[in-house]
């Protein structure tokens, strides 16, 4: 049996092994954990599996760090090394108006639903702002709305619950320490606790990816190690595919980083200057809303357009001096211009 065969047989038995704690799941108190901690075995078999059958490719995705196998036809997208896959991720990013057009929701439900129901997801790449626009991607639609999960409020993951209670116990444990030489029975609380915590870290440090690997399930990129993906229901983005996200911006907050002119892209835009990142799919309309891939924008607008516009000149002093002054001063610049010309 080859190596390849060995990985692909250990993912069958963990497979059946899987089934059989399903099968068993009410009776069993820790079947989530054990299942997940399977899943995990999964991945890491699949991982060294796949490690085994890549084909070496010259190019790098400047986003996610994977090889591209296909071919780049689009200039644009060529000259920034952008895969299909984190293309698709990145036109993903869309406003909540779009959102609610697109589903037949009324006006101001995402907006409500941040609020409440998904706010645990604000400030992650999955729903942020830009310049005071909510940007949201479709992962988020796909599992809140399409799925009819919206009955309940989003929670991140049970691993951060774990994360929580490990937090707790300890709090507890330090309280208990201080008080153990006034208290019955407080050496032996300190040693349940001890035993709980500990419980807790190790099933930790097996599901947060120190042991075994995530896949993402945008790029399907493998994580393993201490950059921790987001975990969302069955949804795991790691921090490549949350980065590329994160550089979507409305014009305003484009200009805003490149020190860019006020409204200087929607006038190139509306001159059909960047006409080529449209077609390169990095420049497009969310409802009433633009977007912008910041690298594009970056390859685009080059170090002499990002110098700032110069101040207006101040016509109308508010002091009568000044005022005063500013006439005389102007009269014997014409004088002088007159006499040199």
């Amino acid at each position: 049996m080859d190596i390849i065969n060995f990985h692909q047989q250990q993912i069958e038995q963990l497979e059946m092994k899987r089934n059989e704690i399903l099968s068993m799941a009410d009776e069993l108190p820790d079947a989530a954990f054990y299942i997940f901690q399977i899943n995990a075995q999964i991945r890491d078999a699949m991982m060294r599996g796949d490690r085994l059958k890549t084909e070496f490719s010259p190019r790098k995705c400047n986003q996610c760090k994977q090889s591209i196998k296909e071919e780049i036809t689009d200039k644009i997208q060529s000259k920034l090394n952008i895969c299909s896959r984190c293309l698709q991720t990145i036109r993903g990013v869309v406003t909540n108006a779009e959102i609610e057009e697109r589903l037949k929701l009324k006006n101001g439900t995402v907006k409500n639903d941040i609020n409440y129901k998904l706010k645990p997801l604000v400030g992650t790449s999955l729903i942020r702002k830009s310049n005071k626009i909510w940007l949201i991607h479709k992962s988020v639609t796909d599992m809140f709305y399409n799925a009819n999960f919206n009955k309940n409020e989003v929670r991140l993951n049970w691993i951060g619950e774990m994360e929580e209670r490990v937090e707790s116990l300890r709090k507890r444990k330090e309280i208990l320490t201080g008080m153990k030489d006034s208290l019955n029975g407080a050496i032996l609380q300190l040693f349940s606790l001890d035993s709980q915590i500990k419980d807790f870290e190790d099933r930790l440090s097996i599901v947060t990816g120190d042991r075994y690997p995530f896949r993402c399930s945008l790029c399907k990129g493998w994580v393993k190690g201490s950059d921790k993906p987001l975990l969302l229901q069955e949804t795991t983005i790691c921090h490549h595919c949350s980065h590329t996200m994160e550089q979507v911006k409305t014009f305003g907050e484009i200009e805003e980083i490149l020190g860019l002119r006020n409204a200087r892209i929607h006038k190139d835009k509306d001159k059909g200057v960047l006409e080529p990142y449209l077609n390169s799919k990095l420049l497009w309309k969310s409802g009433s809303i633009w977007l912008f891939h910041l690298n594009a924008a970056r390859l685009h607008y080059k170090p002499e357009d990002l110098k700032p516009e110069e101040p207006a000149y101040n016509a109308i002093p508010t002091s009568l001096m000044e005022r005063s002054k500013a006439i005389y001063q102007k009269i014997q610049e014409e004088k002088n211009s007159t006499a040199n010309g």
